[in-house]
């Protein structure tokens, strides 16, 4: 598997990369784990770009979706999914949306977020 490629010292960090990709893809699909995470293929292998590499039964699909990877904080991972090309994606900090909230957002703790915490990195 692509997994198994990726040296062990990068394993979970490209899982996590590959998960919050197939995450997004789904979302943006509307179509939530109803679809098997076997009918379509993401990029994992670090330093490769977020791309969509296969989509069973849609030749076409790998170019009609853009993936983008997110490191919201140190030590997480994310991903974007979007119908259709991406020119730039504009950030906005933590801290930002905590004031624009009026109450602390904490990044990578929320279940079902798509921001996954990488075991053994510090977040701060």
């Amino acid at each position: 598997s692509a997994l198994a490629a990726v040296p062990a010292s990068q394993r979970q960090r490209a899982f996590f990369s590959g998960w919050t990709r197939k995450e997004a893809f789904l979302k943006v699909l509307g179509e939530g784990l109803s679809r098997p995470l076997d009918t379509f293929d993401v990029t994992l292998a670090p330093g490769a770009p977020a791309r969509l590499l296969r989509v069973h039964g849609a030749l076409r699909a790998p170019a009609r979706y853009a993936l983008r990877d997110l490191e919201p904080a140190a030590g997480c991972v994310g991903a974007l999914a979007v119908d259709g090309p991406v020119r730039m994606v504009t950030w906005r900090s933590w801290q930002t949306l905590s004031a624009l909230l009026g109450e602390p957002v904490t990044p990578c703790v929320e279940a079902g977020s798509g921001l996954h915490p990488l075991v053994g990195e510090s977040a701060s």
